[in-house]
């Protein structure tokens, strides 16, 4: 096993040294390292429930699928930088390299559907994984130390060897190697026996927490709570949760007596809850998806909220169906980890591409004006959602009103430029200049505005107004005595999705003044932006009356 591990680390070093940085093609090279990756780690972690050989050769399904099917993922991309913003393919690779490992020890031993040998090999693999890399952080924490050590008396051979890529990678994998196959010897004293019973602990607690959610949602409304996918994902997650600790209560040592009459009216009830959390996942996905239309964060949550609600219906009708419904629920967590398999690998074919399906419902929305222009994500298709939305900015470039054109265009002169390397400070400025709109319509800037304003104020504006109409806007007026001239007030949507604003006007010595504007209260982005779009807003004192003190002001915001 060590010396697996050792050769093992050794290819992946060869592979990233000489092969990677040679071939000029992305995309083989992409294949390349997953290869790499998709059979080396089950190679190893499979060393232990198989002989070695056979871990190899079983190795190979993984190996060979996962590294083509991520391939053919890449092809949605023009570019594998592209690629690197869309997280949805390497986690279908990574859910088809990892969660296939027990499956494959238990089709290996004649015993596909046998939950007992998926129970036991899916915990067991986990926890020898985390061991494994708890040791090597261990082990490469003592050689640091070691080299300090050494180094005190003028010995510096351990610090010459970590210079050394081929040896930081080797060791690391013959460590993992060593780890793994000392940890199987010691599987009796690795039982999962001890993480289920600590699980089972936290069943009743998260069970309490979910009901009282349960009760207050109705209070809450479902509007007010429900109106985001970070909702719907707290809530998926949740489902998971219980998903888990149901299977550790059931399943926390075969042949022990069943668990107490308590804990079995906990498990009942925590799976008669799990279909309403499941309801008010998918309610807000599909609200989000009804006003904003798809994009592949929401293609993905849609994806995980049917994983999902498959166990939230299973366990709930496992539960309530008369006879062993135990049983029911292990067959139940059997057949949902084979979906969640299929699945992940149907995400990474044609059939089910999640960029291509949100760039035609965005700009088919758009089109039959279900849509706002605000609302249009032109940025992330222009440079997250591949050829699909490249095609569909080309499509909205065909028929494009003034407005759009002129996005469109400032967006792809930005792309362009970035490509090759060349856009200028000048070049962002002017593109600043076109795309800031101003309000009210017949404002103009000051003059040296764009000039004299900082570069990373200039990078950083342009960066929100490039993400499409509805990110940036810039009011001019003149109400401050004190300086000449006019000011502006910037606000800003950034990528992050918060709001930013600025004041910016000329001090009487004649230099650029930017200051932060802060709200008095807690702002949605997308409303502040649209209202001030549409010159929904008035300039008026502060509320609260100012201190001043010299030149200074001091204000108390009102909460």
């Amino acid at each position: 096993m060590a010396l697996a591990g050792l050769s093992a680390g050794l290819a992946l070093w060869a592979l990233s040294e000489f092969v990677l940085n040679s071939l000029g093609n992305p995309r083989l090279e992409l294949w390349l390292f997953a290869t790499a990756v998709a059979y080396c780690v089950p190679a190893l972690l499979l060393s232990g429930p198989m002989t070695m050989p056979r871990a190899m050769l079983w190795a190979l399904g993984p190996g060979v699928i996962a590294p083509a099917l991520l391939l053919w993922a890449s092809l949605r991309f023009s570019t594998l930088s592209e690629m690197t913003d869309a997280p949805q393919p390497f986690a279908a690779f990574f859910i088809l390299v990892v969660l296939s490992l027990p499956y494959l020890v238990a089709l290996q031993r004649a015993a596909p559907q046998d939950y007992v040998i998926l129970f036991n090999e899916a915990w067991r693999i986990v926890i020898r994984a985390v061991s494994a890399g708890l040791f090597v952080g261990v082990f490469w924490g003592v050689y640091m130390m070691s080299n300090l050590l050494l180094s005190l008396v003028g010995v510096d051979i351990l610090d010459t060897l970590l210079d050394q890529p081929a040896f930081a990678f080797g060791m690391t994998g013959l460590v993992i190697g060593l780890a793994l196959s000392v940890l199987y010897e010691q599987r009796a004293y690795l039982s999962p026996v001890l993480l289920m019973r600590l699980l089972q602990l936290l069943l009743v607690p998260v069970t309490v927490v979910v009901f009282v959610f349960v009760l207050r949602v109705p209070l809450q409304g479902l509007n007010e709570a429900f109106s985001g996918l970070s909702a719907a994902a707290t809530l998926m997650a949740m489902i998971l949760v219980l998903a888990t600790l149901i299977s550790a209560a059931l399943d926390c040592e075969f042949g022990d007596p069943p668990p107490s009459q308590f804990l079995l009216i906990t498990i009942s009830v925590a799976c008669i809850l799990m279909p309403v959390l499941a309801f008010l996942a998918a309610y807000a996905i599909w609200e989000r998806v009804a006003d904003y239309g798809w994009t592949p964060d929401r293609v993905s949550a849609a994806m995980v909220c049917l994983v999902t609600a498959a166990y939230a219906i299973s366990y709930a009708v496992g539960v309530l169906w008369p006879g062993a419904w135990d049983s029911r629920l292990r067959r139940s967590n059997v057949w949902i980890g084979v979906g969640v398999i299929a699945l992940a690998a149907v995400s990474l074919t044609p059939a089910l591409d999640a960029q291509r399906i949100s760039a035609k419902d965005q700009l088919t929305r758009y089109q039959a004006g279900q849509l706002q222009l605000e609302n249009l994500p032109l940025f992330e298709m222009a440079n997250r959602w591949g050829r699909a939305g490249t095609i569909s900015i080309t499509e909205l470039q065909a028929n494009a009103t003034p407005e759009l054109a002129r996005v469109i265009d400032g967006l792809q002169d930005g792309l362009a430029g970035a490509a090759d390397g060349i856009e200028s400070l000048a070049d962002k400025r002017a593109a600043l200049a076109l795309l800031l709109p101003l309000r009210p319509d017949d404002a103009d800037l000051p003059g040296g505005f764009i000039d004299e304003l900082p570069e990373r104020y200039v990078d950083d504006w342009l960066a929100a107004c490039r993400h499409g109409v509805g990110r940036c806007v810039a009011v001019v007026s003149d109400q401050i005595s004190d300086y000449p001239g006019a000011e502006i007030r910037v606000f800003l949507w950034t990528a992050f999705g918060d709001l930013q604003a600025y004041l910016v006007l000329r001090e009487p010595r004649g230099d650029l003044a930017i200051r932060p504007l802060v709200a008095s209260a807690t702002t949605d982005p997308a409303s502040v932006l649209n209202q001030l779009l549409a010159g929904d807003y008035a300039i008026e004192p502060p509320l609260v009356p100012a201190l001043r003190v010299g030149n200074q002001q001091f204000i108390a915001l009102p909460r």
